[in-house]
């Protein structure tokens, strides 16, 4: 798959581009619309930088790979979050004893544990 890359933000990323089967039709569309032709690069275009002297484009992957951590860990919150329901934490507020605590129910053990894993999601972020 070959870019007819036409537009770029004065930040260097991609505003405009025309993805095509061929190299030669992406070369007819660079030449109408002012652009230039690259391989596709593969990944998530918002960390694609863009060098028009150069004309290349290049896959900022340290960036990528930090953002997609954090969307990881927020998604691991968020499922954290959604596992401590009003039965586990009625549960946890009958529960006399942390470790004997039934897991699947809450208990207080567990309660604390969940929160712990959460506030080690947090500190990722």
């Amino acid at each position: 798959m070959y870019l007819s890359i036409t537009g770029v933000t004065p930040d260097n990323k991609v505003s405009k581009y025309q993805e095509c089967k061929t190299e030669a039709e992406a070369t007819i569309h660079a030449e109408e619309y002012g652009g230039f032709v690259v391989v596709d690069p593969g990944g998530n275009q918002n960390f694609w930088i863009v060098d028009m002297v150069e004309k290349t484009v290049t896959v900022d992957t340290a960036s990528q790979e930090v953002s997609e951590a954090k969307e990881d860990s927020f998604r691991e919150i968020c499922r954290l979050e959604g596992d401590i329901t009003l039965r586990r934490q009625r549960a946890s507020d009958t529960d006399e004893d942390p470790d004997e605590g039934n897991d699947m129910l809450g208990g207080v053990g567990w309660l604390d544990r969940q929160y712990g894993r959460i506030e080690t999601e947090r500190a990722k972020l």
